[in-house]
């Protein structure tokens, strides 16, 4: 474990469930598109002279216990980490939720007036964050990616997800729509729809004849990772489907068996799942294919509002994009991608067969968006601390 240095006075607290196992030495149980989102945020207050300090209750990976701690990320970024026990069982399940979440509330309950806690909105924070900003009063920026009561269908989780909203002094959302139906009242927000930001270049793109075409993400099957693999099946010998994600194990065998349904039917393209990959390892696989799919059912009543994080990660990576075309895409970005009305496989297949292969540069897009958000942002914490 790393000791923490002194961190900078006032340094913005950003809760959510982050880990970062290269200096921590720690497997705990993250989204790698919610921590990319969140250590995109907290680059973007780095470069605003603000020292991030990440507060992460992410409990461990089956099996293996964690000693937790406060870690050293860089000179401008720390993150502490819980103790807590082997996942497996019901009971150390339930020790674990406890204690993360008394610790968590602990810390939260310890702050003051003056500090600023940025939250990756989760249902596993609504019911402890109010509580404990009521108790300390510090000002509350909620980063809202999505409403997870659109996903859920639960009139529970709407419930809570209010109260929590009602809490918060400013917002972080993807597009417009979702602020518009979260109803910020007045209080300040910035509009952060992905990573702007180019990736560092680790691999180049394979030149082996073929069209290499990922998609990234989870394997929700609302998400859209099985219409890849169907999608696959309609494209000839001249392109390959790479699928990478991780899930349940029930959502990983699932698209294992749609992969082989997908080549048993292939035109020629072969469909492979590739696993979850992470860091590196993640970052040069889709370096080095050509076009980003984003297959999303377009019906899904949470397309109105959440933004499809991969968009941004594909064209950071210099891929080419297709996606089922959202209402949350405007403006310039709509020219950057190869947009198609539903994800039947089809459609998708046809979209893709419609992309001249040049990977597109789309560096001043990102520029551009990426200095409107450090701006607003900027304005925003200023509201925040009123001026401080």
């Amino acid at each position: 474990m790393t000791a923490a240095s002194k961190h900078n006075e006032n340094p913005i607290y950003y809760l959510g469930h982050n880990n970062a196992p290269a200096v921590t030495g720690e497997e705990r149980v993250v989204s790698l598109a919610a921590v990319t989102k969140m250590d995109y945020i907290a680059d973007v207050l780095n470069r605003i002279g603000r020292h991030v300090h990440f507060i992460s209750m992410a409990g461990p990976v089956r099996g293996s216990g964690c000693e937790g701690g406060t870690f050293v990320l860089s000179d401008s970024a720390s993150l502490t980490l819980w103790p807590a026990r082997p996942k497996g069982g019901k009971i150390n399940g339930l020790i674990n939720c406890i204690r993360l979440r008394r610790r968590t509330e602990e810390f939260l309950t310890s702050l003051g007036p003056k500090d600023v806690v940025v939250c990756y909105h989760s249902l596993e924070f609504c019911d402890l964050l109010p509580r404990a900003k009521r108790r300390a009063g510090f000002r509350l920026i909620l980063e809202v990616e999505e409403l997870y009561s659109d996903v859920t269908g639960r009139a529970s989780d709407l419930k809570r997800e209010r109260r929590s909203f009602e809490a918060a002094d400013a917002f972080i959302f993807p597009t417009r729509l979702l602020a518009e139906k979260v109803g910020v009242s007045g209080r300040p927000y910035a509009l952060c729809s992905g990573i702007y930001k180019v990736a560092t270049h680790l691999a180049k793109k394979r030149d082996d004849g073929i069209v290499h075409v990922v998609y990234a993400g989870t394997l929700d099957p609302r998400k859209g990772g099985a219409a890849a693999a169907a999608a696959g099946a309609f494209l000839d010998a001249n392109y390959a489907m790479h699928i990478l994600g991780g899930g349940s194990d029930l959502q990983v065998d699932a698209i294992k068996r749609a992969v082989e349904e997908a080549n048993v039917s292939s035109r020629g393209c072969r469909i492979t799942y590739e696993g979850l990959k992470s860091g590196r390892e993640f970052d040069e696989f889709v370096q080095s294919c050509h076009i980003g799919l984003s297959p999303q059912n377009p019906t899904a009543s949470f397309n109105g509002t959440s933004f499809p994080s991969k968009v941004f990660m594909y064209l950071s990576s210099g891929l080419d994009v297709v996606s089922v075309d959202l209402p949350v895409f405007e403006g310039g970005l709509r020219d950057a991608l190869t947009l198609c009305p539903d994800n039947a496989p089809e459609t998708l297949a046809a979209a893709i067969m419609s992309v001249p292969v040049c990977c597109k540069t789309p560096g001043n897009l990102l520029a551009k968006l990426d200095a409107e958000f450090t701006r607003d942002f900027g304005k925003l914490l200023l509201s925040v601390q009123g001026g401080q």
